[in-house]
């Protein structure tokens, strides 16, 4: 094919990409317009254009260089969560192929082949830091012909790609999908992820000026009513603006139309639709000028969206638009970040309480069943405090509503419930106390989306939540000064094999849990942290931990409590404690790890001298200190706890 025949074809592909008051004026500068050229139709023009040669192919292509960009365009800016090098030679080959093998990895039908991204060619401007890739692709447009019938044209479309690895931007123009796959395909070749975040009003204000509004969109969070104020003379009106000003302080500003200065064109206006991250220009504006405003614009607005991450990643994470955590099931993906955004502004707050958009019966409902469990929490009256409430005949906490839509014991159907204390709690007076309670699983889904927001995961070991009624109750357990505690530290025996029975074995573990936090408080100490199959609790009397230790292993040995007849290794140590970040260390917790490990065959207590003296307890020798790992120093023994008769009268 000669150049010729080259640009030809170049000039019939691209006339369909300008402007039409633009093709209209560059006929009428030749002086060779056609009569009527005011009232002809794109399509028309266009073919009497190419078939009167009224201009020639190259004044065609430089024409389209010129208004390459379209009569209006919308660009759509995603953020690189990490720096990627600048793109390298051939990278728009590695893009394509990467389209391609999409294409390819969905099995596309031959409509969807006709629909796909077809690169076109790449430039490089504002000093080769941004690299533009050009494409076309095809739209599916559905009409109703003369005799009213359906009829669908899939007709081509031209757009582009901005990349900037220096402030970290990728900008696309074209459909949602077009976007969506572009984003995908750029970002597989450079190996880093972007996101496309929500513009705040922070964002939003930094980067326009709230004076040349003509159009604004709010949002009333409380009531969700959506209202538009748009006038073109909103600036020039006192009243009207101060309103919108006011109203913006309280609701959340969904879309704004501002006017932007374009150096060459005067004032444009731009539409900003904050929650798509999009700008639109409402006319046309030639290649150089968007280039220069667009690339200005879009830096800037990246950088605020990357402090944004940096000073609120709590804000930045709540606006990222179709968020997908690996790990996290992509159903419960809106349930599951709720959750994390109250516990992470719970703990940016110190508040212990936020309202939620789900109550807990909709968690229940909305989340999978091993996600969490309805329980109720009421505040008793003779405690003085909320309590966990317990079915008075097998001790379940988990209830659930029967035929009869009474509250009752999801496990026997029981209607009677006590605290730990055996106080009676009125099934109806429960009601509205339900709360959710979340389960392990559920916890390491919350904490990937603390992660995401670049915070520290969940540690249920010093915090934890529950969803009663429609509020998030959060607890950060206050941490011990540093001193001489005894400690007392719980696992079951042979967990591993138990954990098999996954249900049972998750009542067990509740079980205990609790009942280490209830016998903690009755007995003046303090509760840990979990370890997983158990945990420990202080006391500053080896008196009170001794009777803690042998009332939770009266309490585990009841068959109500312990369905799977397991046992429990209790040690006792005193010595110091100390604090590192949020977990506990010390001599005292090491010790009474290792002779809780000791402590076998049969719930048994293990403690050692400091302990058995301060109690002035009965005990037989089990050994010597300096035979356990990390003591070889000691010459101590430590003791096996002789069994008091209450103890001995449940076995």
């Amino acid at each position: 094919m000669t150049d010729n025949r080259k640009l030809d074809q170049r000039a019939r592909d691209v006339i369909g990409f300008i402007p039409m008051n633009a093709l209209q004026d560059a006929v009428a500068a030749t002086g060779k317009a056609p009569s009527g050229l005011a009232t002809m139709g794109g399509m028309q023009l266009r073919k009497h254009v190419l078939a009167h040669r009224t201009l020639t192919a190259a004044q065609i292509v430089e024409l389209w260089e010129q208004w390459r960009y379209g009569s209006r365009v919308a660009l759509t800016l995603a953020i690189f969560e990490d720096r990627p090098k600048k793109p390298a030679t051939g990278f728009l080959s590695d893009v394509g192929q990467e389209l391609e093998r999409a294409l390819v990895e969905r099995e596309a039908t031959d409509t969807e082949r006709e629909l796909a991204i077809v690169l076109i060619g790449d430039d490089r401007f504002d000093e080769d830091q941004i690299i533009e890739l050009s494409f076309r692709y095809g739209h599916h447009h559905e009409y109703l012909d003369l005799e009213e019938r359906s009829r669908s044209v899939i007709e081509s479309r031209f757009g582009f790609a901005w990349i900037c690895a220096r402030d970290q931007f990728i900008a696309v123009s074209g459909e949602e999908r077009v976007v969506a796959e572009m984003i995908g395909a750029v970002t597989a070749v450079l190996g880093k992820g972007a996101v496309r975040v929500a513009f705040g009003k922070a964002t939003m204000d930094a980067n326009f000026k709230m004076e040349t509004i003509s159009s604004i969109l709010h949002l009333d969070l409380f009531t969700g009513t959506r209202r538009r104020v748009s006038r073109e003379g909103l600036k020039g009106d006192p009243a009207a603006y101060d309103e919108v000003v006011a109203r913006d302080v309280d609701n959340q500003r969904l879309r704004a139309l501002y006017g932007e200065d374009i150096t060459g064109v005067g004032t444009v206006n731009v539409s900003v639709n904050a929650e798509r991250s999009r700008l639109n220009t409402t006319r046309p504006v030639p290649a150089s000028g968007l280039r220069d405003w667009a690339s200005d614009k879009l830096t800037k607005l990246a950088r605020s969206q990357l402090a944004l991450r940096d000073e609120d990643p709590i804000a930045f994470f709540v606006g990222i638009h179709k968020r997908v955590v690996d790990g996290v099931p992509h159903a419960h993906h809106e349930a599951v970040a709720d959750l994390a955004v109250a516990i992470a502004t719970c703990r940016k707050t110190g508040h212990e309480r936020i309202a939620m958009k789900k109550d807990a019966m909709t968690l229940v409902a909305k989340l999978p069943a091993k996600s969490g469990s309805l329980s109720a929490r009421p505040d008793c009256v003779l405690c003085g405090e909320m309590v966990l409430a317990k079915c008075d005949h097998c001790r379940n906490h988990a209830v659930q509503f029967n035929y009869a839509e009474e509250l009752c014991c999801a496990r026997c159907g029981g209607g009677t419930f006590t605290c730990y204390q055996g106080h009676e709690l009125p099934a109806a007076t429960l009601t509205n106390t339900l709360t959710f309670e979340p389960a392990d699983e559920l916890l390491g889904w919350i904490s990937l989306m603390l992660v995401q927001m670049r915070l520290e995961v969940y540690e249920r070991t010093g915090e934890q939540f529950w969803v009663r009624g429609t509020q998030l109750l959060y607890q950060q357990r206050p941490l011990l000064p540093d001193g001489t505690y005894t400690v007392l530290m719980v696992d079951i025996e042979n967990s591993t094999a138990l954990g098999h029975k996954k249900a049972l074995y998750a009542e067990l573990l509740a079980t205990l849990r609790d009942g280490l936090m209830s016998l903690a408080r009755e007995y003046r100490g303090h509760f840990g942290q979990d370890t997983g199959d158990g945990g420990f609790a202080f006391f500053d009397r080896e008196k009170d931990a001794v009777a803690a230790a042998r009332a939770l292993q009266a309490l585990m040995r009841s068959s109500e409590h312990n369905r799977l007849d397991a046992s429990i290794r209790i040690g006792l140590a005193t010595g110091a404690v100390e604090t590192a970040g949020r977990r506990y260390t010390g001599l005292a917790i090491n010790l009474s790890e290792r002779l809780q490990k000791e402590a076998l065959k049969g719930s048994r207590i293990a403690l050692d001298a400091k302990t058995l003296f301060g109690a002035k307890a009965e005990a037989a020798v089990l050994g010597s200190v300096n035979k356990l790992k990390g003591f070889a120093e000691s010459t101590e023994d430590y003791y096996l706890l002789a069994e008091s008769p209450n103890t001995a009268n449940n076995t």
